[in-house]
């Protein structure tokens, strides 16, 4: 049990990074800095906004200081990367070949979420 909810972290944490980068290069800004922050009132978000789908659901889909809207799809990307770790690891796929279908996933999931196609 705790050996697939570090798992479904993982996988959800990693989604949430490759968004982000997709996000970002897409408008050709770093994906390092600035800090993540809301995209309405761009107030820098702390560790724990930025849990992955557990931080959308405790402040229910909306931000912390202007209280607009979160997006949800980069909230279902997580859900579902995070299911998928769990899942190659129940189906006891080849380490090598889970890594390259994680590798190949990411850089997919990095893709959809560039806006200007």
């Amino acid at each position: 049990m705790v050996l697939s909810s570090l798992l479904f972290f993982l996988g959800a944490s990693l989604a949430s990074f490759f968004v982000l980068v997709g996000e970002r290069v897409s408008k050709q800004e770093s994906i390092v800095l600035p800090r993540s922050h809301c995209s309405y009132c761009q107030h820098e978000l702390r560790w724990s906004e930025l849990v992955p789908v557990f931080s959308y659901c405790f402040l229910k889909g909306r931000c912390l200081y202007c209280f607009n809207h979160i997006g949800h799809a980069s909230t279902l990307w997580e859900l579902f990367s995070g299911l998928l770790f769990m899942l190659l690891y129940s189906l006891e796929v080849n380490t090598l070949q889970g890594v390259l279908f994680c590798l190949v996933w990411f850089i997919l999931l990095s893709r959809l979420n560039q806006t200007d196609y």
